[in-house]
């Protein structure tokens, strides 16, 4: 899967202090940098993303024509050589506007963004790169590996979103949540890199379809949640929903989800008053207003999750999702079991569908 990440730059940039942004060191003789910091799309949601570069005697890469292609490490910057490599084998980095530098080993590019990111603190920028997983002691999570950085516009949202294949099942949809807050939490899997097993092999993931800021005696908001729910082989009639897939089968979509990491924010009502502050609501002594916490929002707790908000509607999913030739039985062959501890995967490359509109962003998230 691939990630998109506009926000505001945050990093620890004392060096005495624990978690100080930059690190150096040698595996096998061989040096390596890596920085680490957050993009924050507001002050409750923030992704950390890292760059990691290591030398070496040969860069193994692709062309831009889709050959396998080998760079002795001091021919790594000869001009011809990296305008010749595909964009997405390389770290894109464009710092000041205009200013672009490109790079095929990580390594260098990690130099310039070191150098740079105390500068970058506050400001906006948009980062780009893959999501892998990171599987350590039993335990399995996400991390953001930048491929590129460039200045965001003014007129940017900040957002993070993470793009790629979405699988699931009959079976991975709860619809338990519809009737009281239409939502649904899927189980599927994306697909992923594992390195013990030297292949690619699926992991689960959860996302939220979150429909409870659809009005539903609203027409043509009703007919957009319809439209997304037929995307994922759901029926809605009248206020229930039908999930009509085969249960024999594994679907797919590709999908665009918002990424949020923080503490999740609640929305004032009621709920938050005391006995004696509902009871002067009561008596209309006071409003829900005069409780209202001035210049502070409310924050719950502290939550990882992925909010579905866009599916790609370009073939071969113009129809919906589409079935996958393997069984459920052969599909979960390949699915990956956590062990006790295992090393870092690497991760694959997936196309970005087409920017997702802004108002039916705000509809599903």
């Amino acid at each position: 899967m691939r990630f998109n990440f506009t926000g505001t730059i945050g990093a620890i940039t004392d060096e005495s202090s624990k978690g100080y942004f930059s690190r150096s060191g040698s595996k096998n003789g061989d040096p390596y940098e890596s920085v680490n910091f957050s993009v924050s799309s507001a002050k409750n949601n923030r992704g950390f993303v890292e760059l990691f570069g290591m030398k070496s005697d040969t860069i193994h890469t692709i062309d831009s024509d889709g050959n396998k292609f080998d760079v002795a490490w001091d021919n790594r910057n000869d001009k011809d050589i990296v305008e010749d490599i595909a964009n997405y084998r390389k770290n894109i980095i464009t710092l000041k506007d205009g200013e672009r530098h490109e790079y095929i080993s990580a390594y260098d590019a990690v130099q310039e963004v070191r150098g740079a990111i105390p500068d970058m603190v506050g400001k906006k920028f948009t980062i780009t790169g893959n999501v892998s997983k990171n599987i350590y002691n039993g335990k399995m999570s996400d991390r953001f590996q930048i491929s590129n950085i460039y200045v965001a516009s003014e007129e940017s949202k900040p957002r993070l979103s993470i793009t790629g294949e979405f699988f699931f099942t009959k079976d991975s949809i709860d619809c338990g949540d519809w009737n009281d807050n239409h939502k649904l939490t899927i189980t599927g899997w994306s697909q992923e890199y594992i390195k013990d097993e030297k292949k690619r092999m699926y992991c689960e993931r959860q996302c939220i379809f979150d429909c409870s800021k659809i009005d539903f005696n609203n027409e043509q908001q009703r007919k957009i949640a319809e439209f997304r729910l037929k995307y994922l082989g759901i029926v809605l009639k009248g206020d229930k929903i039908t999930v009509k897939l085969d249960a024999k089968k594994v679907y797919k979509i590709n999908a665009t989800f918002l990424y949020q990491n923080g503490a999740e924010e609640i929305e004032f009502d009621e709920s938050e008053l005391t006995e004696s502050q509902k009871e002067a609501i009561a008596l209309g002594l006071k409003t829900l207003d005069d409780f209202r916490p001035v210049g502070a929002s409310i924050y719950g707790n502290r939550i990882t999750v992925l909010k579905l908000i866009d599916m790609d509607m370009r073939a071969p999913y113009d129809s919906g999702c589409v079935a996958l030739d393997d069984s459920v039985d052969e599909f979960m062959e390949d699915v990956y079991k956590l062990s006790s501890a295992s090393d870092d995967p690497a991760s694959g490359f997936m196309p970005i569908p087409e920017e997702v509109d802004k108002e039916l962003e705000d509809l599903f998230s």
